[in-house]
């Protein structure tokens, strides 16, 4: 998966899960994870037919101060390193938290 990276943290996650419109696939489900940022708006982390995933891990790159500088996530079953490194310059991500993904049908 490509991670994202955010100016703000991911604060909750909810999956919406609903019948597919389709009649060829009306027994197949459809999934749609949504993650909550701080301020309040909503992003589409992931759309997938067979949805293994219970969490967002969401890391931090820490810049002054340990300040974090900028958040990146990811969506993973619950097993995640507390840091891995990523990008050009081999940067090291410090994982933030893990959030866990509720879910809730979608009308």
């Amino acid at each position: 998966m490509t991670a994202s990276i955010l100016d703000e943290p991911i604060i909750g996650a909810s999956q919406l899960r609903r019948k597919s419109r389709s009649y060829a696939f009306h027994a197949r489900t459809w999934f749609r994870i949504v993650g909550t940022l701080a301020s309040g708006k909503k992003i589409t982390l992931r759309r997938r037919a067979m949805n293994g995933y219970s969490h967002v891990a969401l890391y931090a790159y820490p810049g002054v101060d340990n300040q974090p500088e900028c958040y990146l996530w990811r969506l993973t079953n619950g097993k995640v390193p507390k840091t891995f490194h990523e990008g050009p310059h081999n940067t090291k991500w410090w994982l933030l938290e893990l959030i866990p993904i509720e879910g809730r049908e979608e009308k």
